[in-house]
């Protein structure tokens, strides 16, 4: 199992309190398509029930940090098929709703990048991915940040396979969340 150094935690404390910083600091600084940085209220659609906020800060730090070891700089890999710390997927940004930096329009050669690259807006098109899909891939009963991990890999429909909990991205997820569940516990 990976391990989470002491740098690291306070790289993913880092990022959330730069995500809560920055937006609050700089109301300028807003996304098109999203107005909403909280998630939804605790409903229940018959089988499925949804947590009321999964995608708390420390869960949208450990995808962040599976992904890119929270590299804020990553720009564009494997031909521009992944970019940003959150390594978000044209398609992935797609079903998000298209964010865009402020002034930008998504239908703009380039908007996909722009906003993958931008570290608040990548983590605003986690969220927004995340509270439209929200789906119980574990089958325990409760959506929760393990549940927003295994989406972040595979998507709604393939959240559940079986082999997610042996890939190297949901073994660094998971390292990285167990820890946040053990400081907030101590």
């Amino acid at each position: 199992m990976a391990k989470i150094n002491a740098f690291s935690l306070i790289a993913i404390y880092g990022l959330m309190a730069f995500t809560v910083i920055f937006v609050s600091a700089t109301p300028q600084r807003r996304f098109s398509g999203v107005d909403d940085l909280t998630g939804q209220s605790s409903q229940n659609t018959g089988s499925r029930r949804k947590a009321i906020n999964p995608m708390t800060e420390a869960c949208l730090a450990c995808i962040c940090q599976a992904s890119t070891n929270c590299n804020l700089t990553t720009r564009c890999i494997s031909n521009g098929k992944y970019c940003g710390p959150f390594l978000i997927s044209r398609p992935y940004w797609l079903d998000a709703g298209q964010l865009t930096l402020i002034g930008d329009r998504a239908e703009r050669a380039g908007a996909f990048e722009d906003c993958a690259n931008d570290p608040i807006c990548s983590a605003q098109t986690v969220r927004t991915y995340m509270q439209r899909f929200q789906t119980d891939c574990n089958r325990d009963g409760a959506i929760d940040c393990d549940d927003m991990g295994r989406i972040h890999l595979m998507g709604p429909t393939d959240c559940v396979n079986p082999r997610v909990p042996t890939t190297p991205f949901f073994k660094r997820f998971r390292s990285c969340y167990d820890k946040v569940l053990q400081l907030s516990s101590a």
